[in-house]
């Protein structure tokens, strides 16, 4: 989640940085690469920048649009990675980020009262991607509270349906592109959840691939690093405590539990941290 904010704010001053140059220097626009990394809603464009449709979601018109949506992915991000793990964060919001692009794109190009305006519109900014985390959230524990100031505790489910009804009811007016993909990203945020419960994870397959990139890459270092050196086994083994094992075993599973929460855990994985916690006392 810091991660995404990190890159979402880093692009955010890059970009403006080179978009400053290119207007004080005049420069025609060769350094304004805005218009490179937004969604176009013509399919024939899109074709043109297939890329879009992911470097849309990680750039944002101003410091607003930017802030707006930071705080949404700090504070739907935080619960989600708490309750349902960090791992599941990145795979949600790319997706959630597509379908919203998706959407957009079919409703610009169907509804007549965007027929005019599909041709020359474009989209940008994480919003879909971001609220597909926090419906997701709210959907999977939809009665957790929460307090915003000058009206108290409020629980997610009022938040998102405020939100959604907001979205929903604003597609005539400003920004309607924006509207229809924050309708997408909320969709595919509830569906998740929805799913998760019963027992579908596409984010599982997501992070396998990066696991498997991860360890090449690890395997590669370790072969360029690798320095060959001799022990005692009998020192080894003579140094290792008893209870080495016993510990292993429960940093194995509260290492799960950090990435992908408690629930990701088996009934014999919950049963042998509580049996060698009970044995530690």
């Amino acid at each position: 989640m810091l991660r995404l904010i990190i890159i979402n704010v880093g692009l955010f001053v890059i970009i403006g940085l080179l978009g400053l140059i290119d207007s004080l220097f005049k420069l025609d626009g060769i350094l304004s690469f805005k218009h490179y990394f937004s969604l176009p809603s013509s399919p024939g464009w899109y074709l043109r920048k297939p890329w879009t449709i992911v470097t849309y979601m990680f750039i944002h018109h101003d410091f607003f649009h930017l802030a707006g949506n930071m705080l949404m992915l700090y504070f739907g991000g935080r619960i989600f990675a708490d309750f349902l793990g960090h791992r599941r964060v990145l795979p949600l919001y790319l997706a959630g980020g597509i379908i919203g692009a998706l959407l957009y794109m079919l409703l610009f190009n169907t509804i007549p009262l965007f027929a005019d305006a599909g041709f020359n519109a474009q989209l940008m900014g994480s919003s879909a991607a971001v609220l597909a985390i926090f419906f997701a959230a709210a959907t999977y524990l939809p009665d957790y509270e929460v307090g915003l100031i000058l009206i108290g505790s409020v629980r997610l489910k009022y938040i998102a349906l405020v939100i959604f009804l907001i979205d929903l009811l604003s597609i005539d007016q400003s920004n309607p592109g924006g509207h229809m993909a924050h309708i997408g990203g909320a969709l595919l945020g509830i569906a998740f959840a929805k799913g998760l419960r019963k027992g579908y994870d596409f984010t599982h397959s997501f992070n396998k691939f990066i696991s498997k990139i991860e360890a090449l890459l690890s395997r590669n270092k370790t072969s360029a690093n690798r320095v060959v050196y001799r022990q005692n086994p009998r020192a080894t083994s003579q140094s290792k405590p008893k209870s080495a094992g016993k510990q292993e075993i429960i940093d194995a599973i509260l290492d799960k539990i950090s990435k992908s929460g408690y629930d990701s855990l088996t009934k014999e994985e919950k049963e042998t941290i509580f049996k060698l916690s009970k044995d530690e006392d």
